[in-house]
């Protein structure tokens, strides 16, 4: 009878245990499921933020800001796009006369004078320039650069001079 009481003693026990370890695996499997969704919750909330962030940066630049301004990638692709180097080196004979004794500075300053004129006076231009600027995401101010940067550049090797200081 000892016996059979201890053997029953065991067997409700190991039920016991069956029990909660059935009921401990399942807690553990819901709180495993609740932590994968507060997981992507959370990832779901960075996210947002994170273009938040991408929404305040500053959209890519056409020149490096260093002295003498240079045309980045994108301001090269610009270019490339709109044939900028193209219109510059079509430029030069109409300009050659009066900057061959300029400094590089100077000439710079008279491309920027110049590119800005012609955009209001050469309706071609203009339609060039705004249309860049809607494809690239870019804003005429930036267009009308890269034609600055092209043109400077053009005069500059006219002259057999270099951009650099």
């Amino acid at each position: 009878m000892y016996v059979s009481l201890l053997a029953n003693l065991f067997l409700i026990m190991g039920g016991s245990i069956v029990i909660w370890t059935i009921f401990a695996f399942g807690a553990w499997v819901g709180a495993v499921n609740s932590d994968r969704k507060s997981v992507k919750d959370f990832m779901t909330e960075v996210n947002k933020e994170i273009d938040k962030i991408l929404d305040r940066l500053p959209p890519n630049q056409v020149v490096h800001r260093n002295s003498p301004i240079k045309l980045t990638s994108f301001g090269a692709e610009i270019s490339n796009s709109l044939s900028a180097k193209i219109w510059a080196e079509s430029q030069v004979p109409n300009l050659f006369e009066d900057i061959k004794e300029m400094q590089p500075f100077e000439i710079s300053e008279k491309c920027e004078k110049y590119v800005e004129a012609k955009f209001e006076q050469d309706e071609n231009l203009q339609i060039r320039i705004r249309k860049g600027a809607y494809e690239h995401g870019a804003s005429i101010e930036e267009i009308q650069t890269v034609y600055q940067v092209e043109l400077r550049d053009a005069l500059l090797q006219s002259v057999g001079q270099s951009h650099s200081p």
